[in-house]
């Protein structure tokens, strides 16, 4: 009777753990782009990062939102959030733009077709937890492929 997992199943990570969907591009770069990202990796290490806000009109999905916030609750027993609005926009926004969603492993662009998107969350203001510990933390849930069918 086997009591302990093999060494091997322990040390995988969840990036270890790939889903036969989860498709992936390799780009070589050209030298040319080698040199502007290693210019631009100098520039995020050596500089302060900012943030930048921009206004949006979100006088639709507030509509949207008051149309079914009541049957929503109803039927799953939470509020209806804007969230799953702003993780549409994400993923379009991603679909737009795929160099977003894309990252350098050494001479190569790696090209991911599929997102994975994940977010912190109160716990405390999420779900009244009996933990003491729990209702004090923060957890960042992720979706794996999240409106895949959309």
């Amino acid at each position: 009777m086997k009591t302990e997992p093999d060494k091997a199943e322990t040390d995988k990570t969840d990036s270890d753990i790939t889903v036969p969907d989860e498709r992936v591009t390799r780009e070589p770069m050209t030298p040319i782009r080698r040199k502007i990202a290693a210019h631009l990796l100098k520039a995020r290490q050596n500089t302060a990062m900012l943030t930048t806000f921009n206004e949006i009109d979100m006088s639709r999905a507030m509509a949207l939102r008051q149309a079914y916030k009541e049957p929503f609750k109803e039927k799953h027993q939470v509020s209806l959030g804007y969230m799953s609005f702003f993780i549409k926009a994400c993923i379009e926004a991603l679909k737009q733009c795929p160099q977003v969603n894309a990252f350098v492993d050494g001479n190569d662009i790696v090209y991911h077709h599929y997102y994975h998107v994940g977010w912190p969350s109160d716990l405390a203001k999420a779900w009244s937890c009996r933990s003491s510990a729990m209702r004090t933390g923060w957890i960042s849930p992720a979706l794996k492929r999240p409106l895949s069918d959309l």
